[in-house]
């Protein structure tokens, strides 16, 4: 092969790199402006801002949401330290009361206003033994606890002595029963004359918690003025509402249904009263109750079943007093 044959096809094979050279660098600046295109016009610059705010958001939303969750155990910690958590009162149900101030027990408390969880309860399953009361938390009187316990109730229970304090003022808070019952032994009528007159009944399943002082007072005053008959009409028991009338003075009562209902399930459940221990605890078999069966009946409170009952007015019982405090 000549010189000029070979310097000829050097020449083409020049030429078609140099062709190929120019096409790449076309197919590339080609590439390189849909790539700009797409990147301006097709949002992928704004969706990156986007991306970057979302991130930006996230992160100042997690620094807030960790700030809140440390401030918050922060306060948790503070208002324990501190003993300004908010927290329930505690229950004085089995406390002793005295109630006059005066260094004597009185009673014991069956009831506390503030105890959320006793608001309603049923002695021993019984309709007519069930009982209810609102909750009272705020605005309560101010009571002091005794540092020395009393022992009651045949001896069998021991617990601290609560008292009002000093210059307290607000709502009472205790329903307190009394530790004896009256003249210990000695059984009454309700009003024996009443029979058949009686005429503010509660039925059998009706809630009539925190009536005690005002059927009390109601058939005080019946009796008083003989509205129902004559007093003291049964020839050998006296009518009770002629013996308790001093106590009355006094702010006592006699419990209502359901107060006895709720006095019978504290002492089954923190005093441990039976059907066949009640007697050792100083407690009767049966107690008259304020509230009104029908117009022959009143309730009576019944140690040896555990419920609460109806008896003819006539009928006996014992008497025990409540109060509040």
């Amino acid at each position: 092969m000549n010189k000029k044959v070979i310097k000829k096809q050097r020449n083409r094979q020049r030429g078609i790199t140099l062709i190929a050279l120019v096409i790449t660098i076309v197919i590339l600046i080609i590439l390189a402006t849909i790539s700009i295109s797409f990147v301006f016009n097709g949002g992928l610059i704004d969706r990156a801002e986007q991306a970057r705010e979302y991130y930006q958001n996230d992160e100042a939303y997690t620094d807030e949401s960790i700030s809140n969750l440390t401030g918050y155990i922060d306060g948790l910690i503070n208002g324990i330290e501190s003993g300004t958590e908010e927290e329930t009162p505690e229950s004085y149900v089995g406390y002793y009361a005295d109630v006059d101030g005066n260094g004597s027990v009185d009673g014991i408390i069956y009831v506390d206003l503030a105890d959320v969880e006793r608001a309603s309860g049923m002695w021993k399953d019984s309709t007519q033994g069930c009982y209810e009361y609102t909750p009272v938390t705020e605005g309560l009187k101010e009571y002091t606890i005794s540092e020395e316990n009393y022992t009651g109730f045949g001896g069998k229970w021991i617990r601290p002595i609560v008292t009002v304090a000093k210059e307290s003022e607000g709502k009472e808070r205790f329903y307190v029963m009394a530790l004896e019952d009256i003249n210990s032994g000695e059984m009454y009528c309700w009003y024996d004359a009443a029979y058949g007159k009686l005429n503010r009944p509660v039925g059998e399943e009706e809630n009539d918690f925190g009536s005690g002082e005002e059927r009390t007072t109601y058939a005080m005053n019946k009796w008083d003025n003989e509205d129902w008959g004559p007093q003291n009409d049964h020839k050998d028991k006296l009518d009770m509402f002629g013996v308790i009338k001093d106590e009355v003075t006094n702010e006592w009562f006699v419990p209502s249904k359901s107060e006895w209902s709720a006095f019978g399930c504290m002492a089954n459940e923190e005093m441990g009263v039976t059907t066949t221990n009640y007697s050792e605890y100083d407690l009767s078999s049966s107690y008259w109750s304020s509230s009104q069966d029908k117009s022959y009946f009143a309730y009576i409170a019944q140690f040896n079943v555990d419920y609460c009952a109806s008896s003819v007015v006539y009928g006996t019982a014992s008497v025990r007093l409540s109060t509040t405090f």
